[in-house]
């Protein structure tokens, strides 16, 4: 996760990706584990305060910081798009 470091990281309920998240919050990686892609979430919020799953798995609720405001994204977990 660069000079940072990891400070944490979590299994998708799918059990197919894994989510770290960088020190100092600077951003969270959604690594692939079926194809080595991965997806980038700059600027989250909290560390696992801030990060949860729908009971289904299919969504993924991320508290960001955009432009000095808060705010909550709402990421597909099928394309990791918002």
């Amino acid at each position: 996760e660069g000079v940072a470091g990891i400070s944490g990281a979590l299994w998708t309920p799918s059990g197919r990706h894994i989510i770290t998240v960088q020190e100092f919050q600077l951003q969270l990686t959604i690594w692939s584990l079926t194809d080595n892609s991965r997806w980038i979430i700059k600027s989250p919020k909290y560390n696992e305060k801030g990060l949860k799953f729908s009971h289904d798995g299919k969504y993924f609720a991320c508290v960001e910081r955009k432009k000095t405001k808060d705010y909550i994204g709402i990421y597909h977990t099928s394309h990791w798009k918002c």
